[in-house]
């Protein structure tokens, strides 16, 4: 950014543009974060594992875990209600009056 287009800014933009360039660094950071846990998950002890998370001091993300034995894939079932939702509703009749 040049000094002119810099002393241009609002309070308002400079703020924005602030926050864009943490968030940006901060998605950097977890990028490396992701990188790094795949390079040092071989070199770990048996049953042991890193995530970014722990990497950067950070909260585990919240939601729904996937139990050891539970497969990665969705089963045919699952497939089949996830189908279900995605097929479009009946088309319906559009009544048109005139005048």
């Amino acid at each position: 950014m040049t000094a002119a287009a810099f002393y241009d800014l609002t309070y308002a933009e400079l703020a924005l543009t602030i926050e864009g360039y943490t968030e940006r660094m901060k998605q950097s950071k977890r990028d490396l974060a992701w990188v790094v846990s795949y390079l040092l998950q071989p070199h770990l002890k048996e049953g042991a594992t890193i995530t970014p998370a722990q990497l950067l001091g950070e909260k585990e993300p919240r939601g729904r875990k996937r139990k050891a034995d539970e497969p990665e894939w969705m089963t045919p079932d699952d497939a089949a209600r996830e189908l279900a939702k995605m097929q479009p509703a009946e088309p319906q009749a559009i009544e048109v009056k005139n005048g």
